[in-house]
């Protein structure tokens, strides 16, 4: 596929990237708080958690291996596949663009969630 749709490929491994945790990225952030949580209250737990992590950011590397540079290149690609067309690359830079800009100033969604689930706790 790289041959075919360089495009794509970037735009992919920089999704696939994020979705291993990458710091910068808003999955790294939601899974720091959900291991930071774990650890603080069971630690074994945390221990078995951080393990799962560490397996999917390796299945996705695997998938993003497989899907961008296996197979077979055919002349029949050629006619058939184009790269990102520009409404394409819109949509996928916007998503690029909120997770990286969320993974680095995540207190735009911070907050608000800090006082609902607050206003959540104290109510209970």
């Amino acid at each position: 596929m790289t041959q075919i749709m360089p495009v794509f490929s970037i735009l992919l491994f920089i999704l696939c990237l994020a979705n291993c945790g990458v710091p910068l990225s808003l999955n790294f952030l939601g899974e720091f708080l959900c291991l930071y949580g774990t650890f603080e209250r069971l630690p074994l737990l945390g221990v078995l958690a951080s393990t799962s992590i560490v397996f999917s950011a390796a299945y996705t590397m695997y998938m993003y291996n497989r899907i961008s540079f296996g197979g077979i290149y055919s002349k029949y690609f050629d006619t058939y596949a184009i790269d990102v067309t520009k409404r394409e690359f819109l949509l996928l830079f916007i998503l690029i663009l909120f997770t990286v800009i969320l993974g680095i100033y995540p207190s735009l969604i911070l907050n608000g969630l800090h006082y609902v689930t607050s206003l959540l706790l104290y109510s209970l």
